[in-house]
């Protein structure tokens, strides 16, 4: 079965179709662990995830797959939806940010996705400190997040 990152995930009306939106995302995060770039990951004794929950997050929010992602889409999800859904320890935004430049790179490479450029310029050691002051402090977390933790090796 070939895959075809432009598949849609919503219909014409914009209602999201849960099927293919959760096969679009096993498939590609299929793709993107056997990948060199996912490997490498890997190889750091890393478990992949944040790009799973960058492809989650910006279909179930936002409403874009990768090659409709803008910047502002990606900023959006891992400033504001990142630190809101996910509970993250003290120095994971270093890591999520290495696993999605290698996710971003990734895509440039295969799918040769324009705005993959774009987004790895976006992935900088500033996006981890920006990430590190957006982590919300134990104070702030809410029961939804707690939920979440358990989901922590998968990214979400």
């Amino acid at each position: 079965m070939s895959f075809d990152i432009n598949e849609a995930v919503f219909d014409e009306q914009g209602t999201y179709l849960e099927e293919p939106a959760l096969r679009y995302e096993q498939t590609l995060m299929e793709q993107f662990a056997a990948s060199p770039e996912g490997q490498a990951i890997k190889e750091r004794e890393t478990e992949l995830g944040w790009a799973r929950a960058l492809i989650h997050y910006a279909i179930t929010y936002p409403g874009v797959t990768p090659p409709t992602m803008t910047t502002g889409d990606l900023e959006a999800v891992i400033y504001d939806l990142f630190p809101r859904k996910v509970i993250t320890e003290r120095g994971d935004g270093a890591e999520i940010i290495q696993e999605l430049r290698a996710f971003w790179r990734f895509l440039q490479r295969v799918y040769q996705l324009p705005q993959a450029r774009q987004m790895l310029a976006h992935l900088t050691p500033q996006a981890t400190r920006r990430l590190e002051r957006e982590r919300p402090r134990a104070s702030q977390l809410w029961h939804g997040q707690v939920l979440c933790s358990d989901g922590r090796g998968g990214g979400l």
